[in-house]
């Protein structure tokens, strides 16, 4: 469930289930030889971006580039309300 600032809460969805839900898709991705998967997200459109990461942009655009090995990579739009001094990369 969704309240207020966005948050990864892990007594909602665990590390395991997480890393799961990346793992099944790479396996498909080897039976299917890909070289990779790139899921697109907004503010309108969060569902699955937000299924592999539990991120929901707040009026931001990304995509996730899922590999067939290793971790998935979070490439993200900032909006003029962050300030990316403040923000770690």
């Amino acid at each position: 469930m969704r309240r207020g600032l966005i948050a990864w809460s892990k007594e909602e969805v665990s590390d395991a289930a997480m890393e799961a839900r990346v793992t099944r898709t790479q396996a498909r991705m080897r039976e299917q030889k890909l070289d990779a998967v790139i899921a697109y997200t907004s503010f309108a459109r969060p569902n699955v971006v937000s299924w592999y990461t539990h991120f929901v942009p707040y009026w931001n655009d990304g995509l996730v580039v899922i590999f067939p090995t290793g971790l998935p990579m979070m490439l993200a739009a900032f909006s003029k309300r962050v300030d990316r001094k403040s923000t770690r990369l």
